[in-house]
């Protein structure tokens, strides 16, 4: 394994570096910025925050302590920049790659003895690159919101790790040890993201299709293969298999109470505004659809072509899918001999079963159902943690299924070469796809064009209205001012009711839009910005500061000086209020007035403002000493 990461890690991230210049600089890395620089429980490493984290820290309907902490320790060490966060997400997704790897090959090791550890190692280190490159995963690495399902994914890896080396055969007994560890994995996984609440379901398929035991609450019992399994008996052991998984599913209670019950931060929907039925007939909805992604062991190879299939040309896609079609022709062709020659048993009938439901549910469905709505489910980050598990669990079945044949299923008999090509291709197609993800993803201007004709129509809410407003920052950075303009007048009209962290989100939009335009010249327009920063955030003195400025600039000093002096009530000791002030005055042409913010500046301000100080006292004095002699002459 030690050699062969080096190749799997260059290969699958590889497309995260085809781009690199670029993916430090665009603003949708940091959409959300509830989990960022607006949830102020996140900007400080404190007791205090601490404490929130795990009491309250539910962001957009998600209890999620763990990320939060992980949010604010980044913060603390290392700064929570673009580039730094990207980095993380990488490192993260790397990590997850090897750990996806080595639960492959402890799978094959452990249920396929007659493989060589080096046909393990192929296999296993394929499954890797194939999960690790594939276009899927470039939402997840790419978003820095996104980095929760990183962090899920790599607590539940390392639960299904101890949950897989938990028993060992000569004392037919748990190790009670690694079993523990696999439940905190498990429960350090769901408090980082709710969608680890499947994992579960993994553990049970994993006892039921590859270690083919009968599980009793204190030992375990192997059986080299089904004999006489009838409904009854699999009911039992399905039953028996629930009970020595409950502390799973008590985990699992436990965090959905909280998600539930706790008020949300975000423009999410609020834990107290929907009903508990609703919010259970949605996670229900998901957690049976996610299921049958669950049950495919061709799903989780992960070599098919992406869901999103407007994102490519339909040339390769059309290619793609005939590849594909073929390979799965020869799997069920595979599966079907296996049942014709061994028997219509328990075993093989389902594995059949799950085959065809995956094919369905994860292939079929999606390109069927309308874009919003029910496809949502089926979303990019949603599919990360059944790739990177399923992956090794999916090729295990599969291999299982064959009797340790691999031939039988990936590879055709007379033409090794055939393969290998096939192999290369599929590894080459989806690097390049994910390069030209990556790219997508960076290119600020469509994402958000995009995303902005999307939810043009949608009603008012504070996701819809930051939506519109980061069309208008994309806009600003290619100086469509007006344009932008106008979009901002339409973000506004969808404005509705929200809360706290949501409206200090859009007030900060606001104020960066306002700061842009205002440092292109545009100073106009920017009071419109800061006005509407200041109806989010109340009487916030930077954009009062910003606002006056904005209007000494036009020559509206009287407006000006209004909101100026908003900012001193605020804070007496403002050293830049009172200059602001002073300034204000002077552009009036009131040295006596100007004089006086002036001196009340220097009294507060720090010493090394003295000397702006001083010569903004003397631009006055001279001023007050020429329309003095003015006034003589007159």
């Amino acid at each position: 394994m030690t050699t062969a990461a080096p190749i799997i890690l260059t290969v699958g991230l590889l497309p995260y570096f085809l781009d690199a210049s670029k993916t430090k600089q665009y603003l949708k890395h940091f959409d959300d910025f509830e989990n960022f620089e607006a949830n102020p429980h996140t900007q400080e490493l404190t007791w205090d925050n601490i404490k929130w984290h795990w009491s309250d820290g539910v962001i957009l309907s998600v209890y999620e302590p763990i990320s939060l902490l992980f949010k604010t320790l980044v913060k603390h060490f290392v700064g929570d920049s673009v580039a730094t966060n990207y980095t993380i997400s990488i490192i993260l997704h790397g990590i997850n790659t090897i750990l996806s790897m080595a639960l492959s090959q402890t799978l094959l090791i452990e249920r396929v003895p007659s493989l060589s550890l080096r046909n393990i190692n192929i296999f296993s280190g394929l499954g890797a690159i194939l999960f690790a490159s594939h276009p899927v995963r470039v939402e997840v690495v790419c978003w820095a919101s996104c980095q929760p399902y990183l962090l899920g994914t790599l607590f539940s890896l390392l639960s299904c790790l101890a949950y897989v080396h938990k028993d060992v055969p000569e004392w037919l007994r748990y190790n009670k040890g690694l079993f523990r560890a696999s439940i905190a994995f498990y429960a350090l996984a769901c408090l980082s993201k709710s969608v680890c609440v499947t994992l579960p379901f993994t553990f049970i398929l994993y006892d039921a299709l590859i270690v083919e035991t009968k599980v009793t609450k204190r030992y375990t019992i192997r059986y080299d293969q089904y004999e006489d399994v009838n409904g009854s008996t699999a009911v039992y052991n399905l039953a028996i298999s629930l009970y020595n998984h409950s502390m799973y599913f008590i985990v699992t209670i436990l965090v959905s109470i909280k998600s539930f019950t706790a008020n949300s931060v975000g423009p999410g929907t609020a834990g107290g505004d929907v009903g508990i039925l609703e919010r259970v007939t949605v996670l229900g909805a998901k957690l049976f659809l996610r299921l049958f992604f669950f049950f495919s062991p061709y799903k989780v190879m992960a070599i098919h072509p992406t869901i999103d299939e407007e994102n490519y040309s339909s040339e390769n896609q059309a290619i793609t899918n005939r590849i594909m079609a073929c390979m799965m022709a020869r799997l069920i062709i595979a599966l079907i001999r296996i049942i014709h020659e061994e028997g219509c048993n328990y075993y093989n009938w389902h594995l059949l079963l799950f085959t065809f439901a995956g094919i369905l549910f994860v292939d079929i469905l999606p390109t069927l159902i309308s874009e919003h709505g029910w496809r949502y489910l089926f979303c990019n980050r949603h599919l990360y943690l059944p790739a990177a598990i399923l992956t090794p669990l999916g090729t295990a079945v599969l291999l299982v299924a064959a009797k340790a044949n691999p031939d039988e299923i990936i590879r055709t008999p007379k033409k090794r070469w055939v393969v290998n090509t096939l192999i290369i291709f599929l590894i080459s197609e989806q690097v390049l796809r994910s390069g030209v993800e990556v790219k997508k993803w960076n290119d600020n201007m469509s994402f958000w064009k995009n995303n902005f004709e999307e939810h043009r129509d949608f009603k008012g809410s504070g996701s819809v209205e930051m939506i519109h407003l980061n069309y208008v920052r994309a806009l600003l950075t290619e100086e469509k001012y007006f344009e932008g303009l106008t979009i901002m007048r339409e973000a506004v009209k969808k404005r509705a009711n929200m809360d706290e962290v949501s409206h200090i989100a859009l007030s900060t939009i606001y104020f960066d839009i306002g700061l842009t335009l205002k440092e292109a010249g545009e100073a106009s327009y920017a009071i419109e910005a800061y006005q509407q920063s200041i109806e989010h955030n109340g009487n916030h003195t930077k954009t009062l500061m910003n606002l006056g400025n904005a209007f000494i600039e036009l020559g509206r000093t009287d407006t000006a000086l209004t909101y100026l002096l908003k900012v001193v009530e605020l804070s007496e000791n403002d050293t830049q209020g009172w200059f602001a002030i002073g300034n204000a005055h002077y552009t009036d042409n009131s040295p006596v007035e100007a004089l006086k913010a002036y001196k009340r500046c220097a009294h507060v301000a720090p010493e090394e403002f003295h000397r702006v100080i001083g010569e903004a006292i003397a631009r006055a004095m001279l001023l007050k000493e020429r329309l003095e002699n003015e006034a003589e002459a007159a």
